[in-house]
């Protein structure tokens, strides 16, 4: 689109202007019950936009810190969706009533501090208001997980409210049961501009679900992680996962969700010959791509109807887009029904038909709302692109609406044109009135033809375009290099109409404002203050307005009087010290279009005086147990009152170091200085709104106090993990309290007996004391201690009693033995595993058995090896059984591996009888003896040789058929 660059240009500032909104949120509680967030900017004679949702986000629970869950959902709003929004804060579930009104989204981060019978009253407090709220038009947007142990925290929300209904979580990330994410079903909204798959992020969890459309999932499992459900006018969605550790999908993702208070649907049910996909390929098949692109870019969320009409669906969008069907998929009557009563109750419908009988199977659908045309083709003689039937439109032909602003030229590739026309329909794009169009079939005169207009239906709107080729982002139908949609202004106006559709029109000229400013530039409290603008307009000017709120309040607005020539005056009255005052000018001109124009918001803070100093009174020369009062004179504010006063402590008349600070809401203060030595102090007052007065007169003492000879108490000792392994820093905690406070704390740790180490503890909170310690090495025994100082004079000292802990080996893991096949017809085998596993790296063997039992009741051999295989011997035919685990230096063994069996099928038998003495001899194999040996073998048997020489020649011939099937 031609407009791109400045929007880009705009969507960065605006971008940035709500960034530096959002920083203004609290981190800690929210001492207020409603924060708005108002953009700082306003646009100004600008391209047409659809319309800003005001989101009422849900904070009670939810981690609000830079970084947390909030922090990154609204980061990915900004950055996938931009920062054209409005933003208030519910801080208790309990205001949701009074807030709720008004709003488009409900946005529900994930309640990270919640419990779930919080998440139940909540669902249940806000039944009957979020049924309302979703069914009027609302979107709720949840995104949950809750923590590692219970992930799904949020959900009891929709389930206690009926909204949606869940099942048990059935998986998390980490963890075994999410491999996988998965865009599932590509024709919702929810998986715009994100990959098929991608490998998950931290917090995310997968929960059991049948109620509305599993868009995201886990692409093993295909359990439900982000789904999307249609309900009444508006839209429920949950995401399973919390922005703790988010990437470029799941940012992508709520971004989607944002865009569905302006939904649009394109109805893929009549099998239309424009499809599209994301990101736009330009290649055929995907001609609808680049205008998905830009309405997504917009603030669209644009989703894919791909069966039937789905009433339930459809009541959910704003805009319901009708590609042309392809050839026999005609609209039905009961579809053209269900399109009829969503267009009467306030839907908008955008149906594309083309020339002659090409565009009959939208012809019922448009007759329906009082629109047919010629079925014939219009032709243009001195307009037409590289075919008298492709025509560009310019000039007299775009009617004046505010579809049609700032579009000066449209291009359409072979069309038809209406023979008639609702009779409040708006024209938008005519043919010439000089002779030069025509009826292509006929040959006719085609003077002043319409091919593009709209009307209202009932409380909707429709459109109806004439050709179906102008919005093709893959084809280059007039071979100008460029593809349909980008040339001329044909994507403006796809635009503006899906805007203008949506409830948004273009800009025209507005009023030019300039020389904001306000007087005095630096108002004190109770002073008037006069907002003064310069404002042009060709038409003229009316309804000039000021409109300012304070602190963030209501706005309230005031009508501006002209003060000769361009200039522009309103006097807003007067505020209290400190106030914050925004201010912007609205002005509309005197056309008949009544074209507004809003400024920039302008700041200004009221300046806040600072109280009078007080004067501190002598607190006397020395004191002899350090406990003594402080005292001074009251102060004043002459524009507010004294909020507290802040006593300093030094040990240099000239302040260069602060010992302590105290604050104080009274005139005295009591001390506690427990180390000798001389002290000076002074004091400030603070008004209401944080102005110091300068400091008081400086007042000095001497404490003087006996000696501590106490030191520190030291309880509490532990060490984390309380069983650590190899490898892992253990935390040494404690205690430690003193009179005087702690100057340090030491822990002293040993290994096995050896020499002492000692590591500093730092300060965690309260009175704890931390050390980390480590790592170690199994079968280590380590003890330690702790050496406590006090911040006395004497610096006296305490050492706590030994703890110790002792490094546990652990079991190694069970090797994996890989399938040896399933029969082999010679008596040996190589077993063959993949290695087992040991937290210390100490696999000392492997023990190997082989059993004719599948329950291992015998063994027929056990062996320890080293390697990852061993070659077993000696077997006879049948089943044999094997098995193997893993043995460390401890001699601790693993779980036995996985059983493998395999069949030895040693083959017939041949037995010779001799006739002194009587013995038979078995050879396997059957085959294995040539001629020659076996007449040998004859010819020493009938020559009485002994048996012994018989049992020698076969030995050596079994060693033979051993090497012949040897497979080492």
């Amino acid at each position: 689109m031609k407009s791109k660059s400045s929007i880009s240009i705009l969507l960065v500032i605006l971008m940035t202007s709500s960034l530096f909104a959002l920083a203004t949120i609290p981190t800690t509680n929210i001492s207020s019950q409603i924060l708005e967030i108002t953009q700082s900017s306003y646009r100004i004679a600008e391209t047409p936009s659809i319309s800003q949702p005001h989101i009422l986000v849900y904070t009670e629970y939810t981690n609000m810190s830079v970084g947390g869950e909030y922090y990154n959902t609204m980061n990915a709003i900004n950055t996938t969706y931009g920062t054209d929004y409005q933003l208030t804060a519910l801080v208790n579930y309990t205001l949701l009533d009074g807030l709720l009104p008004g709003k488009d989204i409900l946005l529900i981060p994930e309640q990270e501090f919640a419990s779930v019978a919080k998440m139940k009253t909540v669902g249940t407090a806000w039944t009957s208001p979020l049924t309302t709220f979703v069914n009027e038009g609302g979107v709720v947007i949840l995104l949950d997980f809750g923590n590692a142990s219970a992930p799904g925290l949020g959900l009891h929300i929709y389930n206690e409210s009926s909204l949606m209904k869940f099942g048990p979580v059935i998986g998390q990330y980490p963890g075994p049961e999410i491999t996988e994410m998965h865009r599932n079903v590509f024709g919702d909204a929810l998986c715009r501009r994100i990959e098929y798959q991608w490998t998950p992020r931290n917090n995310t969890f997968a929960v059991q679900t049948h109620d509305g459309v599993i868009a995201i999932d886990d692409y093993s499992t295909d359990n439900p992680i982000g789904v999307h459900k249609s309900m009444g006018k508006g839209h429920v969605v949950f995401l399973g996962f919390d922005m703790y550790d988010p990437d470029a999908n799941q940012e992508q993702i709520v971004g989607n969700a944002i865009r569905f208070t302006n939904y649009v649907i394109f109805d893929d049910a009549q099998n239309t010959e424009a499809t599209w996909e994301f990101p736009p390929p330009h290649i055929d098949g995907f001609a609808l791509g680049a205008w998905v692109d830009d309405l997504v870019e917009d603030g669209f969320a644009v989703g894919r109807m791909d069966n039937i009409v789905n009433a339930t669906l459809l009541n959910a969008s704003e805009i319901f887009v009708c590609p042309l069907p392809y050839w026999t998929h005609d609209y039905g009557t009961a579809e053209i029904a269900i399109i009829d009563d969503y267009v009467a109750n306030g839907g908008s419908v955008f149906i594309f038909s083309d020339w002659g009988s090409y565009g009959d199977e939208s012809r019922d659908l448009v007759n329906n709302f009082g629109y047919d045309w010629a079925r014939d083709s219009l032709w243009d003689s001195d307009d037409s692109l590289n075919q008298v039937s492709r025509i560009a439109y310019t000039g007299d032909n775009i009617i004046n609406h505010p579809i049609t602003t700032d579009i000066n030229r449209v291009e359409f590739y072979a069309g038809d044109g209406f023979s008639t026309l609702p009779a409040n329909a708006e024209k938008l794009i005519v043919t010439d009135w000089d002779g030069t169009s025509s009826w292509g079939a006929a040959g006719t005169a085609a003077d002043g033809i319409t091919a593009m207009a709209v009307s209202k239906y009932g409380s909707g709107k429709v459109c109806v375009v004439l050709d179906s080729n102008f919005f093709d982002g893959t084809e280059d139908a007039d071979s100008d290099t460029v593809d349909n949609y980008f040339d001329s202004d044909n994507a403006e106006i796809l635009m503006n109409t899906a805007r203008w559709l949506a409830g948004g029109s273009p800009d025209n000229d507005v009023p030019l404002i300039s020389s904001l400013a306000h007087s005095p530039t630096s108002p004190l409290n109770g002073q008037s203050v006069t907002i003064d603008v310069n404002i042009t307009d060709a038409d003229g000017l009316t309804n000039i307005t000021c409109h300012y709120r304070v602190n963030d309040g209501t706005w309230t607005n005031v009508s501006m009087t002209p003060d000769g020539g361009d200039a522009y005056s309103a006097d807003i009255g007067s505020f209290n010290e400190v106030d914050d005052v925004d201010y912007y000018i609205r002005s509309f001109d005197a056309s008949a279009d009544s074209m507004e124009s809003v400024s920039s918001v302008a700041h200004f803070t009221v300046v806040n005086q600072v109280p009078s100093a007080p004067i501190l009174d002598d607190p006397g020369l020395n004191d002899d147990d350090g406990l003594f009062n402080l005292t001074w004179s009251t102060s004043s504010d002459p524009d507010g009152f004294i909020d507290r006063y802040q006593i300093e402590m030094s040990n240099t008349s000239g302040f260069t170091h602060i010992l302590d600070r105290w604050n104080a809401s009274t005139t005295e203060k009591s001390l506690a200085i427990l180390i000798n030595g001389t002290y000076y102090f002074r004091v400030q007052s603070v008004d209401d709104h944080e102005a110091k007065s300068i400091w008081s007169n400086i007042e000095s003492i001497e404490v003087g106090i006996p000696v501590d000879l106490t030191g520190p108490i030291i309880i509490d000792i532990t060490h984390s993990p309380s069983n650590p392994i190899q490898g892992e820093f253990v935390t040494v905690s404690a205690n430690v309290t003193d009179l005087h406070d702690v100057k340090n704390v030491t822990c002293y740790y040993r290994v096995n007996g050896g020499s002492w180490t000692s590591v500093n503890m730092s300060h965690a909170t309260g009175d704890i004391y931390n050390a980390s310690i480590g790592s170690f090495q199994v079968d280590d025994d380590v003890d330690y201690y702790i050496l406590a100082f006090d911040n006395s004079t004497n610096y006296n000292n305490a050492t706590s009693g030994t703890g110790s802990f002792f490094i546990e080996n652990q079991e190694p893991t069970a090797p994996s033995l890989l399938d040896p096949g399933t029969t082999i017809s010679i008596s040996h085998i190589i077993v063959n595993w993949t290695a087992g596993s040991d937290h210390e790296n100490a696999i000392d063997h492997y023990q190997l058995q082989v059993s004719i039992s599948s329950v291992f009741a015998t063994t027929f051999g056990e062996w320890n090896v080293t390697s990852l295989s061993f070659n077993v011997t000696d077997l006879i035919s049948g089943t044999y059984y094997i098995r193997v685990r893993t043995i460390d230096d401890h001699d601790v063994a693993s779980p036995w591996s996985n059983i493998q069996s395999i069949e030895v099928d040693l083959g017939p038998t041949i037995t010779t009888t001799t006739t002194s003495p009587p013995t038979t001899t078995t050879t396997t194999g059957g085959g294995l003896l040539d001629s020659d040996i076996l007449d040998l073998i004859v010819l020493i048997v009938t020559a009485g040789f002994v048996i012994i020489i018989v049992a020698v020649i076969i030995s050596i011939l079994r060693s033979k058929s051993k090497q012949q099937y040897n497979f080492d």
